[in-house]
């Protein structure tokens, strides 16, 4: 099975380069704790964006339209929604419905013994960085060859990965279901024999 990461692709009508806009509160959760049935908020969230027009259906793995939720729950995905009013610039609400994702399906697809990759090492202990909600997760610093297990994989179609910034990762079937609904604001990066992974942080 063929596998995507998904990263958010702006210049579109309703989909801005960036999305810019102010948050009504901070968010009492934090977006990638996968215990997801004890977080509870209690506030009513309102983005006002500085565009006129939003359309997008991802942004980034944390605020998303619930067409793209739907189609996650569809497709076998664990997740709870927070529910945000969207306002755009000129006022008025945005005409689809949006919600902050939580998921509790993390998962690593790396098949270690044919990848060639770099574990993070911790400065101060000099072992490495195990992740801290999958504390038999070891954190990866660099992938340079990336092959997918498709044990791990277990035929999942959407999920986000450990072994890729806990990105949002999907497969064939799921990316053409994408398309074939008209989501907008969507890349679909291929995880291939060539595909490598540079955490941010290290990035040019």
């Amino acid at each position: 099975m063929n596998y995507f990461v998904i990263e958010y692709k702006g210049g579109g009508r309703g989909c801005p380069g960036y999305l810019k806009g102010d948050l009504n509160f901070d968010l009492e959760w934090d977006p990638l704790d996968p215990n997801i049935e004890k977080i509870c908020p209690t506030k009513k969230y309102e983005f006002r964006a500085k565009h006129s027009l939003i359309e997008l259906d991802f942004w980034d793995g944390l605020l998303c339209s619930d067409r793209f939720l739907d189609l996650c729950v569809d497709y076998g995905m664990n997740l709870k929604r927070v529910p945000v009013r969207m306002i755009q610039s000129n006022g008025s609400v945005a005409g689809k419905t949006y919600s902050y994702v939580l998921t509790s399906d993390y998962i690593s697809i790396l098949d270690e013994a044919n990848s060639e990759y770099l574990d993070a090492i911790s400065l101060e202990s000099g072992l490495p960085v195990r992740d801290r909600y999958f504390g038999e997760y070891t954190r990866k610093e660099k992938i340079t060859k990336f092959k997918i297990s498709p044990d791990k994989a277990g035929g999942r179609d959407v999920f986000r990965c450990l072994d890729i910034d806990d990105k949002f990762v999907c497969s064939e079937r799921f990316r053409n279901a994408c398309q074939e609904h008209g989501l907008l604001g969507m890349d679909f990066i291929s995880i291939d024999e060539g595909f490598k992974v540079v955490p941010f942080w290290l990035e040019d």
